[in-house]
């Protein structure tokens, strides 16, 4: 999930050991098995007595993001810290390429297709709306990939 849909994520869309979501970008309406250490994260956010509509983790209120506009300032500015934190991290961790939320997708995506998923799969994961996209986020081979097709022509 990304980080809007996470955000948009309410205790209503938790049922039958399943996460029910819609894509906000696509509207595409999707499932996901909620695996167990999913599951104990999602428990430390659990509020008693939070009903179906209420969003689970801290990023959105019923009470206070009522307005589109209000809303959309609320996930810009808890984004914007998450990525400040997140390159912060990247950062001491010495990674050459800086670490964002999208990296996440892009690992998953290219750790599936390493495995041999195919990419219809793939796309029906990641929620895109159309093959292309997902062609168009996995575009290119890694170089190792490369190097091991070329040992076939000598």
């Amino acid at each position: 999930m990304n980080f809007g849909d996470i955000a948009w994520l309410r205790y209503g869309d938790i049922a039958d050991g399943r996460i029910y979501y819609s894509r906000q970008k696509t509207k595409k309406r999707l499932s996901c098995k909620l695996p167990k250490q999913l599951e104990d994260v999602l428990h430390s956010y659990w509020l008693k007595g939070a009903s179906e509509d209420d969003y689970i983790f801290p990023i959105l209120d019923n009470r206070t993001h009522k307005t589109d506009e209000q809303i959309y300032n609320r996930l810009a500015k808890v984004l914007g810290k998450i990525n400040r934190e997140l390159k912060k991290i990247g950062e001491e961790s010495g990674l050459s390429h800086p670490l964002a939320p999208y990296v996440a997708g892009h690992t998953y995506a290219t750790v599936m297709k390493r495995a041999g998923v195919s990419l219809a799969l793939i796309s029906e994961t990641l929620g895109h709306s159309s093959f292309s996209t997902t062609q168009i986020y996995l575009d290119g081979f890694d170089n190792e990939q490369i190097d091991e097709a070329m040992k076939h022509l000598a």
